[in-house]
């Protein structure tokens, strides 16, 4: 009788669980972990991550515009990756095991799918606060130049949704721990767009499964010292702008053509995946930055990274470059495309969700771009007109 009970639920919770792999993808079908779906080998060889942390005026812009984050107070996190979670585990590779862990012994391992690191929480949980910080470019024509400042909290393990249908949240307690439902929640990332003059021109939030946008002054106030006020959700993590109380945000397991109309809107019909997240007042973190190359296993580890568990969508995830689909990993497609479309903008709504349908629809596409490049022409002061033939929207 019980194995009739438990296959039923574990399969309706594959449709439930939200923010837990990273893609409907081999990792998945059991072919491995999401760092092994196709294009990420492509992404990687047009666009190497650099070899070397942030350099000393990196690190001073990412000190500048540090966030502001508040967490609940349940949270596990933000810690030292290497410190307060590398450091109390097992790596194991088939019938290898280390149970001394640091940043060289995953180095070594990195491009290993079969690693798994399995964490085993101290009893003191004396944590060190801690963002990861880098800065990457990229080109926005007929622009140049944008500064993309990043930042990544760690959380000891990733949780569901807070506010989930009560059939939903009893399934998930009978099957595992809503709140530790897998190890590691390092996806956990804001970054700050900077234009070519250095104007803080939006924001981009890793939710879930996908990237939003927020372009200042439309979607969100700047701050006046320049600095985003985020919140971490109750159990999930995922960052949102802090706004001086709590609030509840619609959220889907995977951002795409068949579920951004209700995350956008809410009017559509919920999909089946549909869940709330929540934030609360929380407390103000006081947490120290750390930098790391872009080559390190935290970004680029391709095995498991948290234990792997038998309820499919609870393994760890592999490194923290790993966080969306390949065909939207450009940062510059990413904030000007995954930016919700407010009431009235149709077209805009409908070229997204062509766009989610088919990444290479380029109608679609320069729509997006277009909407984009106004919007920036007027915030950095910019004449539009002055756009040579060569930088025109297709």
């Amino acid at each position: 009788m019980k194995g009739r009970v438990t296959a039923p639920l574990v399969v309706a919770l594959l449709v439930i669980v939200a923010g837990c792999s990273r893609g409907e993808t081999a990792e998945e079908a059991g072919e491995g972990t999401f760092a092994q779906h196709p294009g990420f080998d492509e992404w990687f060889a047009a666009n190497p991550p650099a070899p070397y942390a942030a350099s000393r005026a990196e690190r001073e812009l990412l000190q500048r515009y540090r966030p502001h984050l508040r967490v609940p107070g349940s949270a596990s996190g933000p810690l030292d990756f290497y410190r307060d979670y590398i450091a109390h585990g097992t790596l194991v590779i088939d019938d290898q095991s280390w149970t001394e862990v640091d940043r060289e012994r995953l180095a070594a391992v990195a491009d290993n799918p079969d690693a798994e690191f399995r964490h085993e929480a101290p009893p003191v949980k004396d944590l060190q606060p801690t963002a990861y910080g880098r800065v990457r470019y990229s080109q926005i024509e007929p622009f140049g130049e944008f500064t993309l400042l990043q930042w990544h909290f760690v959380f000891r393990y990733s949780g569901l949704p807070f506010d989930l249908p009560i059939w939903q949240e009893a399934l998930a307690q009978m099957v595992g721990v809503p709140r530790d439902w897998h190890q590691l929640d390092h996806y956990t990332a804001a970054t700050l767009v900077l234009g070519p003059d250095e104007t803080p021109v939006g924001a981009i939030l890793q939710q879930h499964n996908h990237q939003r946008a927020y372009w200042f002054d439309l979607d969100l106030a700047l701050p006046e010292d320049g600095r985003l006020r985020l919140a971490a959700a109750v159990r999930s993590n995922e960052l949102y702008p802090w706004r001086g109380e709590g609030a509840s945000y619609r959220t889907v397991r995977f951002l795409n053509a068949n579920t951004v109309d209700w995350l956008v809107t809410g009017d559509a019909s919920p999909p089946r995946t549909a869940a709330y997240d929540t934030t609360v007042p929380g407390e103000p973190v006081d947490y120290r930055l750390q930098y790391l190359p872009g080559t390190d296993p935290f970004y680029r580890f391709q095995g498991r990274l948290g234990e792997r568990r038998v309820t499919p969508g609870r393994d760890g995830p592999p490194g923290a470059a790993y966080n969306t689909l390949p065909e939207f990993k450009d940062p510059a497609l990413q904030f000007c495309a995954f930016r919700w479309p407010e009431s009235g903008e149709d077209e805009r709504l409908a070229a997204l969700r062509t766009l989610l349908a088919d990444p290479e629809d380029e109608d679609a596409r320069a729509r997006l771009l277009s909407d984009c490049r106004d919007f920036i022409a007027e915030t950095i002061g910019y004449n539009a007109a002055s756009r040579s033939p060569g930088h025109a929207d297709e």
